[in-house]
């Protein structure tokens, strides 16, 4: 309403200035035009606001609802970002909850290594066999996350192993897998190692690494299944292991959940 008084009174002063009609015209026009534009990109920022603060109130409710769960006993590290998001991390509560595992393996330790501890930790008091270990390329951030561990009180249950990643493009994993040794893999958690900048599949080599160790009904969740490389990764590991099943899970980043045996249903 202001934009088109001043509108007005702008082609009046212009039409009293030069005595023409058409200097009204083209100003109201441009003035119409300015105006249209402005609300289209008003109507899409607000559209844009509401799915973000919808999809925010999504991940809320997952980790409302992950804490009644774990209860911590410790504040815990922030999600999202470089971290899990809370809908992964919902699933991965999930299939713990649901398989109760008796070994869980991460490749990259983290926010989701606290909360499959807690929920490890229940399962070990209610009589049943439950350790996590979690390979960490990154020693500042693998004591980080020991530090994370004990202030929560799952060191018995988690152990964090600092295993550097080496070897040629394509080959590339973490080097220390001597706490793997005659262990039986029931859940195996890829979240590293971190992106290669060379082009290759930087996840890829996990399951040609640990396949003689994983468990007949293992099942298998993949962060970051977005990026197209983790695309290419299932592509590899579905036609290294045909028994394996794949399905896209629509979460905050993406993920990909794998499974073969008896556990095939839907997360």
């Amino acid at each position: 309403m202001r934009a088109a008084i001043a509108a007005v009174v702008l082609a009046s002063i212009i039409d009293w200035l030069t005595g023409t009609y058409h200097a009204m015209l083209l100003v109201l026009g441009l003035i119409g035009v300015v105006t249209v534009r402005a609300e289209r990109r008003n109507k899409q920022f607000h559209g844009a606001l509401r799915q973000a603060l919808a999809h925010d109130w999504q991940q809320s409710q997952h980790w409302t609802t992950l804490l009644q769960f774990i209860r911590p006993t410790a504040p815990l590290p922030s999600a999202r970002d470089w971290a899990a998001s809370p809908d992964f991390l919902s699933v991965v509560a999930t299939e713990v909850l649901r398989r109760r595992p008796a070994v869980v393996v991460e490749a990259s330790c983290g926010l989701s290594t606290v909360v499959i501890g807690y929920l490890l930790k229940a399962q070990r008091d209610a009589g049943l066999p439950g350790r996590c270990i979690s390979l960490e390329e990154n020693a500042t951030y693998a004591d980080a996350c020991r530090e994370q561990v004990a202030l929560h009180g799952l060191s018995d249950v988690v152990d964090v192993v600092h295993a550097p990643v080496s070897g040629k493009p394509g080959e590339a994993w973490y080097t220390d897998l001597s706490a793997l040794e005659g262990v039986t893999i029931d859940m195996l958690v890829v979240d590293g190692p971190s992106p290669s900048a060379d082009g290759s599949l930087p996840r890829a080599p996990a399951l040609a690494r640990l396949r003689a160790q994983l468990a007949d009904d293992v099942v298998i969740l993949l962060d970051d299944g977005a990026r197209d490389t983790e695309r290419q990764t299932v592509e590899q590991w579905t036609a290294e292991l045909p028994s394996l099943t794949s399905e896209y899970l629509p979460l905050e980043k993406g993920a990909w959940r794998l499974v073969r045996g008896d556990h095939s249903g839907g997360a």
